[in-house]
């Protein structure tokens, strides 16, 4: 599988452990030790709204990441690392962030371990998809 198929793949897959992770966080009272207090937002939802915008950003620098490396068709090895690093390493932040949140608040759920197969998912492929010395 070429590289740019593995990115594209990991963007649809950050998305799907996103929705997974919101369909769950919507449900964490705000306030575990008062559930009759329902006054503002958990910290679960507030986390994973913060990790849409952070993710928003990587898929962006993604896909400029993917637009320049096509570009610049660059020969040297350090040239193609440093573009693919600079550009992928928010993205796998982001997933270590929801790694995160899912363990902190939703672990006990379907939709929370699907969201963690699908944050692993992407780590995974973005780690994969690192081009290799030719």
């Amino acid at each position: 599988m070429p590289s740019s198929t593995r990115l594209l793949t990991s963007i649809v897959l950050f998305i799907g452990a996103w929705f997974c992770l919101l369909s769950v966080a919507v449900h964490v009272p705000a306030n575990p030790k008062d559930l009759s207090d329902t006054e503002g937002l958990s910290p679960a939802v507030i986390y994973t709204v913060a990790l849409e915008a952070m993710g928003f950003v990587a898929i962006v620098c993604v896909g400029l990441g993917m637009l320049f490396s096509k570009i610049l068709k660059s020969n040297s090895f350090g040239m193609r690392l440093a573009i693919f690093c600079s550009s992928n390493l928010l993205l796998l932040l982001s997933s270590l962030l929801g790694i995160f949140v899912n363990v902190s608040y939703v672990l006990d759920t379907i939709p929370g371990v699907t969201s963690i197969s699908l944050y692993i998912g992407v780590i995974g492929l973005i780690t994969t998809a690192a081009p290799k010395r030719t």
